[in-house]
């Protein structure tokens, strides 16, 4: 028929697509993020900014009812 459903994440819309979306984030929990480090081990001034770009990026999907643009 020429139709279906999906259902993903908000980031994987670009706007461009010939899609309607129909918000559905009251429907499941909110995702549950953690990063896990070694006890002990210092990290690199990288490992600090990735974990930092990780965080703030994952920052938009968790807040409440996800966000809309």
């Amino acid at each position: 028929m020429g139709s279906g459903i999906s259902i993903i994440i908000n980031i994987g819309i670009t706007g461009s697509e010939k899609l309607e979306v129909i918000p559905a984030g009251e429907f499941f929990p909110p995702p549950d993020l953690r990063v896990v480090l070694r006890k002990g081990r210092m990290l690199t001034p990288q490992a600090k900014r990735f974990i930092t770009l990780l965080l703030d990026g994952a920052a938009p999907c968790l807040e409440p009812n996800g966000a809309q643009d």
